[in-house]
């Protein structure tokens, strides 16, 4: 009994001294990673850092022809201490640039970038170079224009609804500012395009009009409505004529004459489509090179809010006519 009393013993202190053990080696571990890192912090580094920009005396009554950036790239030598420091630092580093130095005319600059943007504490931040490191600056006369807005849209349906009218936009006009030169030779401006899937009810979604890239154009409206009317489809049939080219009248007879046409419209101006919707002909081309034959038909369709046309028969016989 003693003897397995003394071996256990043994074995609880064999236990106690491999974890002292490992515990060791884990601090020591810690501790050479802390000091390894602190001593590399302490090295130069060449790193990228975003700043904003600040633009202040623009001449009066003048406005930019084209925006400028926002924020600029700076490409700064510094040791691992400020760089952490600047790139976590929540007050963002700001360059101002004095617009009044360039004129009122067009005119290019070579940014000179010094360290004094940099918060204080930072004096051995380095500036390699600066991106972009050249402003062109173009003013023109601010002046305002009243301009229509159009829709921009793809558009998707559930299985028989579809568009009873021409998708609306609210407000159909649009006060907007900007250089003259690019202000008077607009007469509308597009929205941004809205993709819409699945429809099967009336839908409205705002969206911004779109003045595009490099323009300094604004409008007193950040957003117009885009009204999508949406409505259940019904089948209906008529029987039209087949268009034949002029110079064939008289020398073509058709069998047969005229087909049946089937397709979908909203109820809601159902009663409005009739024949003069659509148009049923043979081109041209399907006369060459034929003396009795089948002849393709082709079909354009002259309402926007008719969906799924199909014409029975789809090719038809003519007679040559002496």
């Amino acid at each position: 009994m003693e003897s397995s009393g003394n071996e256990k013993g043994r074995t609880n202190k064999s236990v106690n001294s491999t974890e002292r053990n490992l515990i060791a080696f884990f601090i020591s571990f810690v501790l050479a990673s802390l000091l390894w890192f602190l001593q590399t912090l302490e090295k130069k580094y060449v790193a990228d850092l975003y700043i904003n920009a600040n633009y202040v005396n623009i001449p009066e009554n003048k406005i930019l022809r084209h925006p400028l950036p926002e924020r600029y790239l700076l490409k700064i030598e510094a040791n691992g201490w400020d760089i952490l420091k600047l790139k976590g630092n929540k007050k963002k580093s700001t360059i101002t640039i004095d617009l009044e130095r360039f004129g009122s005319k067009k005119a290019t600059r070579i940014l000179s970038v010094k360290n004094s943007f940099f918060p204080e504490g930072f004096l051995d931040v380095k500036t390699i170079n600066v991106y972009p490191d050249t402003l062109t600056i173009a003013f023109d006369k601010a002046i305002k224009k009243t301009i229509k807005v159009l829709p921009r849209y793809k558009l998707s349906f559930k299985k028989y609804y579809g568009l009873s009218s021409s998708v609306k936009v609210h407000p159909g006009f649009i006060e907007i500012t900007g250089p003259k030169a690019d202000v008077e030779r607009l007469d509308f401006v597009y929205t941004k395009i809205v993709e819409a899937r699945g429809l099967d009810k009336q839908t409205k979604i705002n969206v911004e009009p779109d003045f595009g890239t490099g323009t300094n154009i604004t409008s007193n409206v950040k957003n117009v409505r885009m009204d999508i009317i949406v409505e259940p489809l019904t089948e209906g049939k008529l029987t039209v004529d087949i268009e034949i080219p002029v110079s064939c009248k008289d020398s073509i007879h058709l069998i047969p004459e005229k087909v049946t046409l089937t397709f979908q419209a909203a109820l809601s101006i159902f009663e409005d489509i009739d024949k003069n919707d659509f148009k049923i002909y043979i081109p041209q081309r399907e006369f060459y090179n034929k003396n009795i034959g089948m002849l393709k038909l082709e079909i354009d369709v002259l309402n926007d809010f008719v969906y799924k046309v199909q014409i029975e028969p789809a090719f038809v016989d003519f007679i040559k006519i002496k």
